[in-house]
């Protein structure tokens, strides 16, 4: 038990604990640090972003050295000068290489050292009260805070590789010496991982699994079945206990041990991948008692099963906005296949997506996009995915999408030394947020302007433009490629008539304080979801989607935004453009509802509400990822969501959605919230998170490749 006190004492800083700072012990009598903002503009770039990394690189060593030794406080510098110095190191880095690669790394760091120091001192606080439960004699509180440590442990284990990732990363591009953050990261996860190991002796007894599948190979029509025995270090059997098969870190069944300590389970697949995988079988004891878990494994190779899909719809003849709805019904020699992905699409564009219920039904439903030229479509459903145990099966229904004339207002303000133009393009009462708005004044000047999640769009002209004071503007649509027809709106402004500002707020794409002026307040709720207006009217569970994708964070330059214009991915969120399989790069849209919520996140953020913006990031992806992963996790507590949906994600998703979990935390319950970088970053994490529901409900995503195998299967009987 000496180790056990030693490493306590360690993580409290108990006797001799000390604030390390790493620049009062510096051997290297490197320069002292310079504002980068005191230099001149034509100053040395490179040597700017040398010293910002030194700053920067000072903050993980200083806070590493500490929380070894038990002392979290340094580490607040992490969410507190960090972010603003990150931010000018982007500026640099841009202008100097035209990436943020660098950038993207510190950041990760950032969060993956936070979210260590936040559960190192958790883990520490859990296991003061263990402690204080062992003095007071309760056993079974104590059992139970001993799992809570072992969670946690788990949780630092990962964060210490990540950081030490980075770390490496970091040192490569930098050419900085992390050798002692990582050494004292390291010392860290080893006191906890020691630690924990010692309370786990103290309180569990040790149990012993064995395993056996009846075939080398499982498919859906020729499920395997996995037999097994549970006993203790002894020998003895263990009677009514559960234990779970899993296949790539899903759960597939369950089963209960008999009097012998005996379980049968049937592996039937759905969404494994094809080819050899692993098996495990699980028994994870909880609360109080007396018995640590195990784990066994057993190797089958997974073959594919073809089925049979029968499709309904009512669809005859649809416009832009009109739902489209579908049932299908996937069997394989009329047994019902459960869980499996679903898509709906009409002509080239992705409607609806879903996973099949218990009977092997689906009810779908998604609008037509602008995006579907008019004529005769195919309205298509496919079920199952390519490289899985369900192959692809896709039945199709002829359909008639009809050309709508669209609505396109102009309007005008002056701001500063600029005529900002806006206005907003509708069609069937609904917003149009594809393709671009041409903008011309007075036959002189022409700029592009692409439509947001409202359907709204703006630009701006020099005010000196055409005659004083008075402008003729036109505003175009081309309706080319879509259902809408092209149209064009001309308005005369006057300068005597038009609202004026400060010219604080001006140029495309600014600060969106505007867009509580222009109107954009979510307003289009009868795209929402019961779920998504009760989060957004203040709900527990918020319902919103983020900001943006990692690619737009760092992409903002002072003094402006990137015009608007046909294909610029700088202002297009890295999940608007998820792909599907079968779609050869081109872009999927996202749902109506996603993008109106889209813009309240952001809108929350630049409003300096950033706890708002995480919890509104959090709540999309919880409900996303819920929906399509593991629905019934939904009544989880936020940490408990995380284990059960993390089992079920590649690395990089899961890694994302602990730092978001993270972010979610500090928002929801810390007495100061989250600041505006730890919410940049969450709703970073957020965008990716999203990404892996493109996967899960059958579509593709970054994390395909990273995991290698998207298993997925669907209990025994199901």
């Amino acid at each position: 038990m000496l180790l056990w006190v030693v490493g306590f004492c360690l993580l409290a800083g108990v006797g001799g604990a000390v604030v390390v700072d790493a620049s009062e012990h510096r051997a290297d009598n490197r320069t002292a640090h310079q504002n980068p903002e005191n230099l001149d503009d034509d100053g040395d770039l490179l040597a700017v972003q040398m010293r910002l990394a030194d700053r920067l690189t000072e903050i993980h060593v200083d806070c590493a050295e500490n929380l070894s030794v038990g002392e979290t406080a340094v580490c607040s510098r992490l969410d507190g000068e960090y972010p603003e110095a990150l931010e000018r190191y982007a500026d640099v880095e841009r202008e100097r290489t035209g990436e943020t690669d660098t950038t993207e790394t510190f950041e990760q760091a950032r969060q993956n050292q936070s979210a260590l120091a936040n559960e190192t001192e958790a883990f520490r606080e859990t296991y003061e009260e263990y402690r204080e439960a062992r003095e007071a004699g309760d056993e079974e509180r104590a059992r139970e805070l001993a799992r809570e440590l072992s969670l946690r442990a788990e949780r630092i284990e990962r964060l210490g590789e990540r950081l030490d990732a980075a770390f490496l990363a970091l040192e490569s591009r930098t050419g900085r010496d992390y050798g002692e953050a990582r050494a004292a990261t390291n010392r860290t996860v080893g006191t906890v991982l020691e630690t924990t190991r010692e309370v786990r002796q103290a309180e569990f007894e040790p149990t012993e699994l064995s395993v056996a599948v009846d075939a080398e190979t499982a498919s859906f029509d020729e499920p395997a079945t996995v037999t097994g025995r549970l006993t203790d270090a002894n020998g003895s059997a263990l009677l009514g206990r559960e234990v779970a098969l899993r296949a790539g870190n899903r759960t597939a069944a369950t089963a209960i041990t008999d009097g012998d300590g005996r379980f049968e389970a049937t592996y039937r697949p759905v969404t494994a991948t094809t080819g050899p995988t692993t098996v495990e079988v699980v028994y994870e004891p909880t609360g109080g008692d007396t018995y640590l878990g195990t784990t066994a494994t057993a190797e089958v190779t997974i073959e594919s099963t073809r089925p049979s899909l029968s499709v309904e719809t009512d669809a005859s003849s649809v416009a832009f906005g009109d739902p489209v709805a579908a049932g299908a019904t996937a069997t394989v020699a009329g047994r019902p296949v459960p869980d499996a992905p679903v898509v709906v699409r009409l002509g080239e564009e992705r409607i609806a997506s879903g996973r099949t219920g218990p009977d092997g039904g689906i009810e779908l439903e998604g609008p037509v996009p602008a995006t579907v030229p008019d004529g005769e479509r195919e309205l298509a459903v496919r079920v199952g995915a390519a490289g899985t145990a369900i192959e692809p099966t896709v039945e199709s229904r002829s359909v008639t999408v009809v050309e709508t004339e669209p609505n396109l207002t102009v309007e005008g303000l002056l701001d500063g030394d600029e005529l900002v133009v806006s206005g907003r393009l509708t069609a069937n009462g609904r917003p149009v947020r594809t393709g671009v708005v041409g903008v011309s004044v007075d036959a002189e000047a022409r700029n592009g302007a692409e439509p947001d999640a409202e359907g709204r769009y703006e630009t701006s002209f020099p005010r000196t433009i055409g005659p004083a004071g008075v402008w003729s503007v036109t505003a175009e649509f081309n309706g080319s490629g879509t259902n809408l027809a092209s149209t064009a709106t001309v308005e005369r402004l006057r300068a005597d008539e038009l609202e004026r500002t400060n010219g604080t707020d001006a140029g495309v794409g600014g600060p969106l304080a505007r867009l509580e002026r222009l109107g954009s307040r979510v307003e289009a709720t009868d795209d929402l979801t019961p779920r998504q207006l009760a989060a957004l009217a203040g709900g527990a569970t918020v319902a919103a989607v983020v900001l943006a994708a990692a690619p737009l964070l760092y992409t903002r330059r002072r003094g402006g935004e990137p015009e608007l214009r046909p294909g610029n991915d700088e202002l297009t969120p890295a999940f608007v453009r998820a792909a599907d399989p079968e779609d050869d790069g081109r872009a999927t849209p996202t749902p109506e509802a996603a993008s109106g919520a889209f813009d309240a996140a952001r809108a929350r953020l630049e409003a300096g509400d950033p706890s708002t913006a995480v919890e509104l990031g959090y709540g999309v992806v919880r409900e996303e990822l819920g929906d399509a992963v593991n629905p019934a996790a939904q009544t989880d507590t936020h940490w408990e969501f995380y284990r059960t949906i993390a089992d079920e994600l590649s690395d990089g998703h899961a890694a994302a959605l602990e730092r978001l979990t993270d972010a979610y935390e500090r928002a929801a319950f810390a007495p100061d919230g989250a600041d505006r970088g730890t919410a940049r970053a969450a709703l970073q994490a957020a965008a990716k998170c999203l990404d892996a529901t493109a996967a899960a409900d059958g579509g593709s995503s970054p994390g395909d490749a990273e995991r290698g195998d998207d298993s997925g299967d669907a209990a025994g009987t199901d």
